[in-house]
């Protein structure tokens, strides 16, 4: 196996200049846990199949929907898994804002991924029994963003992450070619990851992320660039399929194991085949 290539070159950010009309935050101190207000977790659904094992520790899978869906609604192609390998499977539901808007994407996936961060803390309360360490995460759509830049937020909480059909992603590293011109520019959330310490209180861990395991998945079909806000078209590509292989490159680069399914036939909706392909992924971890 060849040695991970190393991370890109860090990239200043500048203090009055930020891509696309993004104000740059300047790092706050974070506060200490005793200070930290405890959330209450977000509304979800908790499936706990009759295959669970009788004692011991189970493992948790969150499903988490896209734009319009609900908790429901994207947890049922996935109840057979849960069933199967006697999984417990949470599917909160969100609110989800303006996705074309980064700003807003920006907002809502760091105050969504701390509602995840209450909601994986509530399942043993809620079920009774204990977790392992390292949730599966399983997302769709809007729901698989959300998947992608939570494993960057808080790797340490996931064991795998199944990303379906993402419109935009966050790539892992703080500059690169945000406007598709050759140059190099800071790459702010939600493009990269260069203030993340302003915004999260801590920078991307590398070391964490690097053992959770993604695996990515597209129809073939999903090419309409009409679907997806431009502001990304220059960093990752005009179509999901684009934008998927840009990502899994991302992770690759940075000794992130990716692997990538382009379902043939499907346009933008979860077929049979990616249930089944996330099916097979998680079950090899």
């Amino acid at each position: 196996m060849s040695a991970p290539r190393p991370a890109p070159a860090p990239v200043a950010v500048p203090a009055q200049v930020a891509p696309l009309g993004l104000p740059v935050r300047q790092p706050e101190p974070a506060l200490a846990p005793e200070q930290a207000p405890a959330q209450a977790p977000p509304a979800y659904l908790l499936y706990q199949p009759a295959t669970l094992a009788p004692a011991g520790p189970v493992r948790l899978v969150v499903a988490l929907h896209g734009m319009g869906g609900d908790g429901l609604g994207i947890a049922q192609p996935f109840f057979g898994l849960a069933e199967s390998h006697g999984w417990l499977l949470a599917a909160p539901t969100f609110d989800y804002g303006d996705w074309h808007d980064p700003i807003r994407v920006r907002s809502d996936d760091i105050a969504f991924g701390a509602a995840l961060n209450a909601l994986i803390a509530d399942v043993p309360r809620r079920s009774g029994r204990q977790v392992l360490p390292g949730a599966f995460l399983i997302g769709f759509s809007r729901g698989a963003q959300l998947a992608d830049r939570y494993a960057f937020f808080h790797p340490e909480h996931l064991a795998a992450v199944a990303s379906l059909s993402a419109g935009t992603y966050t790539l892992p590293q703080p500059g690169g070619d945000l406007k598709g011109d050759g140059g190099q520019e800071p790459l702010l959330l939600p493009f990269g990851t260069a203030d993340m310490p302003a915004w999260l209180g801590h920078p991307l861990d590398l070391n964490a992320l690097r053992q959770v395991p993604f695996w990515l998945s597209v129809g073939a079909d999903d090419t309409n660039p009409a679907d997806l806000p431009p502001q990304w078209d220059g960093l990752l590509g005009k179509t999901r399929v684009s934008r998927a292989q840009a990502f899994r490159k991302s992770l690759e680069a940075v000794g992130v194991k990716a692997k990538l399914a382009i379902i043939d036939g499907a346009k933008h909706e979860l077929t049979a085949a990616m249930a089944h392909g996330v099916d097979q992924f998680l079950s090899g971890i």
